[in-house]
């Protein structure tokens, strides 16, 4: 995926980790705090950052790994 920011991704999982508080989705709690932990760290960047999403991970314009998302095994 190209030319998507980090706004982007920040109102992406911000929505998903809303739906989990109110009960609209009610994943395994380490899933749960993924997603918060995600919002946290998206929260503390700068919003119009380009990032590319390769493989599981973000990567700002400098090349700085911004998160990795685990991948599950033998999928």
């Amino acid at each position: 995926m190209k030319n998507l920011t980090i706004e982007h991704f920040y109102e992406v999982y911000k929505t998903r980790l809303e739906m989990q508080e109110a009960g609209i989705t009610n994943p395994p709690e380490h899933i749960r705090e993924f997603t918060k932990s995600i919002v946290e760290v998206l929260s503390k960047l700068p919003m119009e950052e380009i990032v590319d999403y390769v493989d599981g991970t973000l990567v700002d314009s400098k090349g700085n790994i911004v998160l990795k998302f685990p991948q599950k095994k033998d999928y």
